[in-house]
C-alpha cells in the first residue's frame, strides 16, 4: 500500500449530544447529505421521523445485552430503504456476511467513494457497535478514518471491517439520485405509519410500544434481579437506557409541529400533539424518581422502591393507547398482533371478548376450578377482568380461524433471574384434547424461546389436574424432579426437537 491519505473536507461532530440528538444513523443521514449538497431540510429530525426512530419506544428482555433505538437495533436493508426513499436516493447495503466474504473488494469501493467525496455509512467499526461515518483513508486503504459521535476529528481503524463487541457490521453507499417525493408526502405518511411503528411485534427478544413500556415496568416487579448484586447489574442496561430512548423520543413533538404546518388538512395532529406533550410530561416525571438515570442497584431491586417507578412507566404505555385511539377515529388501524397456526390464531384480548371469557371461566369452574380455585363468572366480573387483560400483553385469547370462536387462553406469567417464563393456560373442555391446546402451547413456546430470548418455560398447575399436563408432556416437558406439579422445557430441549 502507498503512503496516500485522504480525507473529506467538511469535518465536523455528527451529533450534539444535549440537543437530544441520541441515534447516529440519523445523523449520519444527515452528514451523508451535507456532502451530496441536499437540501437542509434532510437533518437529524427529518431521518428520525421518518424511519419511525423517534416514535418507538424499545425494551429488550435480556438484561445483559444493551439497546440503544430502533435504528441501532433492527437495522436492516428494509430500514436504510425507508430513508433513502424519503430523500430520493438509490443506496446498496452490504450485510456482514458479504463484507467479510469480498473484503478487498469494499475496501476499494470506499476509497473510490472517498476520492468522490463521498462518505459511507458504516454499521459497527473497531471502536463503537454503533452507526459512523468513513471519511477518509490512510496508507491507500490500509486504514480508514470513522467520524464518530460528538467526535470533532476522525479516528483512524484497520479496514478489516470488525468490531471488537463481536457485533456484525455492514456499510451503506449512496447511489444515484432519484425523484425525491414532495416533503409533505412524506412528512404525511410518516406521521401515518406511527400505529404500526407502537405495535410492532416482538423480535430477536425485542418488544415495542406499548409492549416494550409493560415490560420495561414488569422487568422491576417480577423476580429477574432478585438477590443480583452490582457487579452483576448494569443500571444502564435495564434502566437507563429505556430512559434514554423515551427521553429522546420527546423530539417526536417538532417532526409533528413540522408536519402540521406542512399538511394543514392533517386534523389528525391537533388530536395527536396533547398525547405527546403528556408523554414527555411523565418522563419529566419519571426521569427524577429514584435517582432516575443514576438509580442505584439496591433500589432498583427492592420492589416496594420501584412499585411507583414502574406505574409512571405503565403511564407512558397508557399514552400509546390514547394515540392508537386517535388514529383509530380516523379510522386507521394497525394490523393486529397475533400468532397464526394452521387451525388457530393467538392474539390480544379486546374488551368485547368478555361474553366469551364468561364462558371458559364458567367451563373452568366444573372442571378445574376444584383444583385450582373457582372464578367468578359474573358479567361484571368478567368485563373487569377482560378489560383490564385488553392492555396488558402478557394475556393472549386463543380463538379457531374458521369461526372466531375464542377457546381458550395463554398468559406470560413473567421470567425470573435465569430467564425461565412461567406460562400459564387454560382451554376450554372440550378442545382440551392434546390437538387443539398442544397446537397453541407449540406456537407460544416458540415465540417464548424467539422473542423474549428464553433459557426455559416452566408450567405448574396443582398435581391432582392432571389433564393440564398432557398437552405439555408431548410438547417435551418434564416433570422438575419429583414435583408433579411442575413441569420445564428447556431452550436446548426446544431446539433439538424443532
Amino acid at each position: 500500500m502507498s503512503n496516500e491519505k485522504k480525507v473529506l473536507e467538511n469535518i465536523h461532530n455528527l451529533v450534539t449530544w444535549h440537543y437530544g440528538q441520541n441515534y447516529l444513523f440519523n445523523a449520519c443521514m444527515q452528514y451523508l447529505m451535507e456532502c451530496l449538497g441536499e437540501s437542509q431540510e434532510y437533518d437529524y429530525w427529518f431521518f428520525s421521523g421518518v424511519t419511525g426512530d423517534s416514535f418507538t419506544q424499545l425494551h429488550r428482555q435480556d438484561p445483559n445485552e444493551w439497546t440503544a433505538c430502533l435504528s441501532h437495533d433492527t437495522f436492516d436493508y428494509d430500514f436504510a430503504k425507508k430513508a433513502f426513499d424519503a430523500c430520493g436516493y438509490n443506496f446498496t447495503y452490504v450485510d456482514d456476511t458479504e463484507l467479510k466474504a469480498n473484503k478487498a473488494k469494499y475496501v476499494q469501493k470506499v476509497i473510490e467513494y472517498i476520492d468522490k467525496g463521498i462518505p459511507v455509512l458504516s454499521k459497527g467499526c473497531e471502536g463503537t457497535g454503533e452507526f459512523s461515518v468513513i471519511c477518509g483513508y490512510e496508507n491507500g486503504g490500509e486504514a480508514f478514518l470513522y467520524l464518530k459521535g460528538d467526535d470533532k476529528a476522525p479516528t483512524p481503524y484497520k479496514s478489516d471491517f470488525t468490531c471488537h463487541l463481536g457485533l456484525p457490521t455492514g456499510l451503506v453507499f449512496a447511489g444515484e439520485k432519484k425523484q425525491a417525493p414532495p416533503l409533505a408526502d412524506v412528512y404525511r405518511k410518516a406521521v401515518m405509519s406511527i400505529p404500526s411503528y407502537i405495535t410492532m411485534p416482538p423480535e430477536n427478544g425485542l418488544t415495542f410500544g406499548k409492549q416494550a413500556f409493560d415490560d420495561w415496568a414488569d422487568s422491576f416487579l417480577d423476580d429477574r434481579f432478585k438477590g443480583k448484586s452490582d457487579k452483576e447489574l448494569d443500571v444502564w442496561k435495564i434502566h437507563g437506557t429505556y430512559l434514554c430512548i423515551s427521553g429522546t423520543n420527546g423530539c417526536s413533538r417538532e417532526f409533528l409541529r413540522k408536519a402540521q404546518t406542512l399538511c394543514p388538512d392533517m386534523e389528525i395532529i391537533p388530536h395527536l400533539l396533547p398525547i405527546y406533550e403528556k408523554m414527555q410530561n411523565h418522563w419529566e416525571e419519571l426521569q427524577h424518581m429514584e435517582g432516575g438515570f443514576g438509580i442505584p442497584v439496591q433500589t432498583l431491586t427492592d420492589k416496594g422502591k420501584m412499585l411507583p417507578v414502574a406505574n409512571k412507566i405503565r403511564e407512558l404505555g397508557k399514552c400509546c393507547d390514547e394515540i392508537l385511539e386517535v388514529f383509530a377515529s380516523y379510522g386507521v388501524r394497525p394490523k393486529a398482533q397475533r400468532i397464526e397456526t394452521p387451525r388457530l390464531i393467538i392474539r390480544r384480548w379486546a374488551a368485547e371478548d368478555w361474553p366469551a371469557f364468561q364462558s371458559l371461566a364458567i367451563d373452568y369452574n366444573a372442571t378445574g376450578g376444584k383444583h385450582e380455585g373457582m372464578w367468578s363468572a359474573s358479567e361484571a366480573d368478567c368485563r373487569k377482568s377482560v378489560e383490564f387483560m385488553a392492555t396488558d400483553g402478557k394475556f393472549f385469547a386463543v380463538c379457531l380461524c374458521d369461526t372466531g370462536e375464542m377457546i381458550g387462553m395463554l398468559v406470560l406469567n413473567g421470567m425470573d433471574s435465569s430467564g425461565e417464563m412461567d406460562l400459564g393456560y387454560i382451554f376450554h373442555t372440550r378442545f382440551q384434547d392434546a390437538g387443539h391446546d398442544r397446537e397453541a402451547l407449540e406456537a407460544m413456546i416458540a415465540h417464548i424461546f424467539t422473542a423474549k430470548n428464553a433459557s426455559s418455560i416452566v408450567v405448574r398447575w396443582q398435581p391432582s389436574w392432571t389433564q393440564q399436563f398432557v398437552a405439555p408432556k408431548a410438547l417435551g416437558f418434564e416433570f422438575v424432579g419429583d414435583n408433579k406439579g411442575e413441569m420445564r422445557l428447556t431452550r436446548n430441549q426446544w431446539e433439538q426437537s424443532v
